[in-house]
């Protein structure tokens, strides 16, 4: 494992390329992109924290997407070698990408069992506008048990989940915000995120037990066909869990 630095508009990788190692975006920001009919189509945009190319350590397949630097950035390189010798001898090291592992393949899961092949939304690149500011918002949550400040979302995803219990990893259930719950549970481990497109915030359910209510519109497991949905400029509201509920986050952006 070592660590380099990518210059703006430097490609990491293209599309079609044999591919053997993994990243783990340490600053910058990295643009993930794929092309249809010589025109780039946006997949996503990983921030500090964030894994991309993680697939190649666990298939001899080429990549499926291209990776660009959009500004200056240092990540981790992570080999399919690296990551067979540290199995067996820093498995703790390898933790964050396991956890990418496991949210990559719920989310392939859902997109499987609503369209029978892996059919997920492609966005175009959005128009050039400012990026809202996100806020969030705990409004309602289980009586007697904490909620938690209000937050400016300070980068994308923004990851919300269940507060653990003693013994579990935050490192296999990575939260940015927590909403403190008790059996029965309604909301789960790994809820849903935020993320952003260019100026466009959207909300993703992260294969959660019950789904997600964004602006009254259900996503997730028990939804008919999706799993995100973008929200709008000023109040939007997040049912954590279901329309009982009680774990209800606003989101204003602004």
């Amino acid at each position: 494992m070592h660590h380099e630095t990518i210059e703006p508009g430097q490609v990491i990788f293209m599309e079609g390329q044999s591919g053997r190692s993994a990243y783990r975006v340490l600053s910058g920001k990295i643009q993930i992109y794929t092309t249809r009919d010589s025109k780039r189509v946006v997949l996503a945009e990983i921030d500090p924290g964030d894994i991309f190319g993680e697939m190649a350590i666990l298939q001899d397949r080429p990549r499926s997407a291209s990776a660009v630097a959009l500004e200056r950035s240092e990540v981790e390189v992570l080999s399919d070698y690296d990551f067979n010798e540290m199995i067996i001898s820093q498995p703790a090291r390898l933790l964050p990408y396991l956890a990418t592992f496991f949210e990559r393949l719920r989310h392939a899961n859902d997109l499987l069992k609503r369209h029978g092949i892996s059919t997920g939304t492609v966005l175009d690149m959005p128009d050039p506008g400012r990026v809202p500011t996100v806020k969030v918002f705990v409004e309602s949550g289980i009586p007697g048990l904490p909620l938690e400040p209000a937050v400016q979302v300070p980068k994308f995803p923004f990851r919300i989940g269940r507060a653990l219990e003693s013994g579990e990893s935050a490192t296999l259930f990575p939260n940015d915000l927590v909403v403190h719950d008790q059996p029965p549970y309604k909301a789960s481990r790994s809820q849903c995120s935020l993320n952003r497109l260019g100026p466009q915030i959207s909300v993703r359910d992260r294969g959660s037990e019950r789904g997600t209510i964004v602006n009254g519109e259900l996503i997730g497991d028990k939804a008919p066909s999706e799993t995100s949905k973008p929200l709008v400029m000023g109040r939007n509201e997040i049912r954590l869990g279901g329309i009982d509920s009680p774990h209800l986050l606003v989101v204003v952006l602004s």
